[in-house]
């Protein structure tokens, strides 16, 4: 079960904004530390010097690991020091959710395309597998560019850590887009210009093919099936021929 941990943050007075640039500084990479499946910085629409960090990891350990981390690069400390109090953290489980009714098909059509291309590209700055599987299904089949497939999320999930481990960077650019979506049913196409740093120090340039399925399920899209290619005979410029 995932853990939320809110992180509270009393600023001295005058030190709010330096506190939000400092989170900006470091809430990117945060994200993909391990374990890490979401985080989102609130501020008091009363009290500016009143900021907490919503987070949920999938384990409290995950994030004890990474508390530990951030500690002994010292940014724990430079936090604390912009803030008047102690910063406190409070770890929680879900035990009750409700969810608003899902808005009638038709009426949502669009603001369902921006979801998709929402999660898709979230899945693009991934860099580990519990960020890349945050919106699969548990059913999700798999098929990615190296000879392999899974049907589940944990394989999936593996997988895509030992792959994020080899990696010193990785970014993601998409180049063409298509998104269709009817009914429950969501379908986007991209075309990706790849660039990998690999740890070795070895560099590789990649532009893929992926479609991906998504299903509405419980009000939630969920991915159902993701297919990853590389074209094959050339090189290719990733342009699409519609005559």
């Amino acid at each position: 079960m995932a853990c939320k941990v809110i992180t509270q943050f009393r600023t001295k007075p005058g030190h709010a904004d330096d506190l939000l640039a400092l989170l900006k500084k470091y809430v990117p990479e945060s994200a993909h530390h391990a374990g890490c499946l979401e985080i989102c910085i609130q501020q008091n629409e009363d009290d500016p010097n009143d900021i907490i960090s919503n987070q949920y990891w999938e384990t409290r350990k995950h994030y004890e690991d990474y508390f530990a981390w951030r500690a002994e690069q010292g940014v724990a400390a430079e936090i604390q020091s912009l803030c008047a109090e102690p910063v406190s953290m409070r770890y929680f489980n879900q035990v009750l959710e409700a969810r608003a009714p899902t808005k009638p098909i038709g009426d949502a059509e669009g603001t369902d395309k921006e979801t998709l291309l929402g999660i898709v590209k979230e899945m693009t700055e991934s860099m580990t597998g519990a960020q890349s599987t945050r919106h699969w299904a548990e059913d999700a089949l798999w098929f990615d560019i190296p000879p392999f497939a899974s049907r589940g999320i944990q394989p999936a999930l593996k997988f895509f850590d030992k792959v994020f481990g080899n990696f010193q960077s990785c970014k993601v650019d998409i180049l063409e887009t298509d998104a269709v979506v009817n009914g429950n049913m969501g379908l986007v196409c991209t075309i990706q210009k790849v660039s990998v740093v690999l740890k070795t120090g070895d560099a590789k340039r990649l532009v893929v093919r992926e479609t991906d399925c998504f299903e509405r399920r419980s009000g939630e899209w969920r991915l159902i099936h993701q297919h990853a290619s590389v074209p094959s005979g050339g090189d290719w410029d990733g342009k699409v021929t519609t005559a």
